[in-house]
């Protein structure tokens, strides 16, 4: 025993303080051994010791000098209940030189799993490691490492570091069980350790007391862990919440959003829905002698993200507000679009991520060549690594949320042989919806038979971007089955291939975007491929000019009914075509016009040739001055202070000497004006602002001039 004055374990031969005598004469081992152990059965009737059980273990132990020993023979009797009886498997783990840990599985009995998938979990980091193991000899130890830290750090600084295992198996009968162990404190600091409920010690007493109640891990030789079985709900549940790990949380909150949070915008009389998905480390692809040659072998990729990921398939009723038309056969808003190729797909993400004030992700070259800006904040098709990690959502099932296709997948068992409306179905854990049936969904990448069979270790951010050189045309990847096929092709891991220009009833698809902080879509309401003066109106607008053509003419002209416009190329949502004066331009500079009318195709801006952007110039100003010709616009107007502000086709003095002549009143001091009169340029953009945010009228020349030639000359 140990003595309670000098803390000194009692050993024949071994110095003792004058108490230690004492102690020992008044102390009755056996005794005291029952007595706890009267206790420990008492705590444990439910054949579970709570964290106040383990409280009251530790007063008890330290009142009644209880080894280690004791209290350790008492927690394997309480862990090898009934409940284990069944269990022909078991882990036992112990220290490995540096960061890692070596975990064994361990048979008994007689061996009837044919597959074991072994999960380790630091406490430290959140970090996994995960084991497959298929085909288990009876007679063999398996054993593998688990890192736990990060290299170079010694454990004894590691203030936090724990490590909880969870297993899954599978049996002859295909029968899927789970379980798991209890956390393990590794660190024996005086400092905070938090477990998966966000339970923290915050003090050495507590440590200690976790350590009665978790039975740590010797310091030396292997320890066996004790299992626990848990339902398929609890197993997966852990699983998530080791997804969202406190570091990523951290990293991601500088705007606010947190994993699960949803963004809703408003396109038109469309709701467009994401919702933000945590990134990490996870399996995809389907176990040997499961899925198709081409679907294994499982292996994991991490996903740095996190991603906003569309909640569903884009609809029909999105894809007719962001591009004009509707090319699907099974005609519904609610329903999937069909019948869009690859190049369509990425063509409307260009299209969105205009409509929605973000960079387009994609360059599409006159001979249809694509290349992808991994800087833009815009819309693109998910890699294949994504969709999997964003079907699965933390859970490893065989459709999307669920292992019941019923539940969450539209097949040909159920569809009526038909698409259905999104979101009928029940959502994964992100609350994403119908990645399993309904429509194929294309993917980013390239289709490769062999692209799994390459992968060795965990690939971060995997996407095929060159295809093989056997194929004449490049195919791309599509997932996820669709109404016409059956459930088993619409498992999590069905992959599929089809041409970039090919197209079916089938196949639709869905959008993400890299999260980034400050990024926060607005609706500019510009979309459909056929130019209206919704497009010149919104902006900005790019004036694409060689030498000779009349730049400033058609600024001024655009400047005077309120249009942006914009210097950079990029920026531009519209590109007006600005042909030079002559009559017959030069050959070399049509071609540079035509070099830049590709290019801002290629990302998704809307082009407008010179005489449809006249036409449409000429169409608004008549209809300006036929708005604006009326008795309440010039009450507004007439005896109000009026400031002018920018670049006007007039010049400035002109038009003020037109505004005094008819009794309205110039100022110069922005807070004096009631009325803004704007132009051109920056500085007009500017004033715009101040006075729409205080809720004063602003007009643009035309409207201006409008509302003067409806009067009559009134003579001061």
């Amino acid at each position: 025993m140990r003595c309670p004055v000098c803390d000194h374990e009692n050993q024949a031969g071994s110095p003792k303080c004058e108490a230690c005598d004492e102690s020992l004469e008044l102390y009755d081992q056996a005794k005291a051994v029952q007595k706890y152990e009267r206790a420990f059965e008492k705590l444990t009737s439910d054949g579970v010791l709570s964290e106040k059980g383990a409280q009251q273990c530790l007063k008890l132990r330290e009142k009644l000098f209880i080894s280690d020993s004791v209290h350790e023979r008492l927690m394997e009797a309480l862990n090898g209940s009934d409940d284990n009886q069944d269990l022909q498997v078991s882990l036992a783990i112990s220290w490995a030189s540096g960061n890692c840990v070596d975990v064994a599985l361990i048979h008994k009995g007689d061996f009837t799993f044919e597959q074991v998938e072994i999960t380790v979990l630091s406490t430290l980091n959140q970090r996994i490691t995960r084991e497959r193991l298929e085909d288990l000899d009876p007679d063999e130890r398996h054993v593998f490492q688990a890192e736990l830290y990060e290299e170079g750090k010694e454990p004894s600084s590691l203030i936090s570091l724990g490590v909880q295992c969870q297993i899954k198996a599978v049996d002859i009968t295909d029968e899927q069980v789970f379980y798991r162990s209890p956390l393990l404190s590794l660190s024996g600091a005086e400092s905070e350790l938090v477990d998966l409920e966000g339970k923290a010690a915050l003090s050495f007493v507590e440590l200690i007391e976790r350590r009665a109640l978790f039975s740590l891990l010797g310091s030396e030789g292997w320890r066996e862990l004790a299992l626990r079985p848990i339902s398929e709900d609890d197993f997966f549940l852990w699983e998530v919440q080791v997804a969202a790990t406190k570091d990523w949380l951290r990293r991601s909150s500088a705007d606010g959003w947190r994993v699960g949070d949803q963004y809703q915008c408003d396109l038109g009389e469309i709701r467009f829905n994401e919702r933000l998905c945590p990134g990490g480390v996870s399996w995809i692809g389907a176990p040997l002698g499961v899925g198709r040659d081409w679907e294994t072998p499982a292996h994991q990729v991490k996903i740095t993200g996190p991603l906003w990921c569309s909640e569903t398939t884009v609809t029909q009723a999105l894809w007719q507000e962001i591009m004009g038309d509707n090319p699907s056969v099974h005609r519904n808003g609610n329903y999937p679009v069909d019948s869009v190729s690859w190049q369509n797909a990425i063509q409307f993400c260009n299209r969105l991520s205009k409509r929605l004030g973000l960079s387009p992700v994609y360059h599409i070259a006159e001979d249809g060549r694509v290349s992808r800006n991994r800087a833009a904040s815009g819309f693109r098709l998910p890699t294949e690594a994504e969709w999997e990690h964003l079907a699965k959502g933390g859970l490893d099932r065989i459709y999307a949320g669920s292992n019941r296709p019923d539940q969450v997948c539209w097949s040909i068992e159920d569809s009526e042989q038909k698409p259905h409306e999104v979101a009928e179905k029940n959502a994964n854990a992100w609350g994403l919806f119908d990645f399993c049936g309904n429509v194929w969904e294309w993917c980013e990448d390239y289709f490769l038979e062999e692209a799994y069979r390459k992968r060795v270790g965990v690939f971060s951010d995997p996407c095929v971007e060159v295809k093989s050189q056997k194929q004449t045309s490049p195919s791309r990847v599509r997932r996820g089955g669709s109404w016409a096929t059956n459930s088993q092709a619409c498992r999590v891991f069905t992959r599929a291939d089809g041409l970039e220009t090919w197209s079916s009833q089938f196949v639709g698809f869905r959008v993400v975007r890299i999260e980034r902080r400050g990024v926060i879509p607005a609706d500019r309401l510009v979309s459909a491929e056929q130019a209206s003066w919704a497009h010149l109106q919104q902006g900005p607008v790019y004036l694409a000019c060689v030498g000779g053509s009349p730049r400033r003419a058609w600024a001024i002209r655009l400047e005077a009914l309120g249009v942006k416009l914009t210097l950079e190329e990029a920026e531009a949502s519209v590109v007006i075509m600005v042909l030079p004066r002559e009559t017959r331009p030069s050959k070399l500079k049509l071609e540079k016009l035509d070099q830049i009318r590709q290019r801002v195709r290629g990302v998704g801006a809307v082009v407008l040739e010179s005489k449809e952007a006249e036409a449409l110039i000429e169409a608004r100003e008549i209809e300006v001055h036929q708005i604006e010709q009326s008795e309440e616009r010039w009450n507004e107007l007439y005896g109000k202070s009026v400031l002018l502000v920018g670049r006007f086709s007039l010049t400035q003095k002109v038009l003020s000497k037109r505004l005094s002549s008819r009794g309205v009143l110039i100022t110069v001091d922005p807070e004096r004006a009631e009325v803004l009169v704007a132009g051109g340029g920056k500085l007009a953009q500017k004033r715009m602002l101040e006075f729409n945010a205080k809720g004063r009228l602003v007009l643009h020349e035309v409207e201006c001039l409008a509302i003067l030639e409806a009067q009559p000359t009134i003579l001061l």
